[in-house]
């Protein structure tokens, strides 16, 4: 799994509770990070996106990342402080969005759903 999230302490907390659960995750502190990732090779089974981020924000990032079809499969599991529901990503992978503060537990257990994919 990958975590794309620019507060470290977040970021960090996430990784440590998808470990865990057994899931391996990384993370990247914006979007052109995590597509270095991706160019690294990285094939995580979900992605977990901030959307307010620094260099390239979340959105921009969706929209990079629909240019490769292997990486548009990834679902994408939205985290943010505005009101945005699924219905904002149409064709961008958006599988659910979680409003800040949010449930870090709710976030394993929608990414558990996607487990085995990468």
């Amino acid at each position: 799994m990958l975590v794309v999230e620019d507060d470290g302490d977040s970021c960090s907390a996430l990784i440590e509770m998808m470990a865990l659960e057994g899931i391996p995750a990384v993370g990247a502190g914006n979007g052109a990070e995590a597509i270095d990732r991706f160019n690294e090779g990285l094939r995580p089974c979900a992605i977990v996106l901030d959307l307010n981020l620094p260099l390239i924000d979340g959105s921009g990032f969706l929209k990079m990342r629909r240019i490769d079809p292997e990486l548009a499969r990834i679902p994408v599991l939205v985290i943010t402080g505005a009101d945005k529901t699924i219905s904002d990503f149409p064709d961008m992978n958006v599988v659910a969005v979680f409003r800040k503060p949010f449930d870090p537990l709710l976030v394993v257990d929608a990414v558990r759903a996607f487990r085995g994919r990468s």
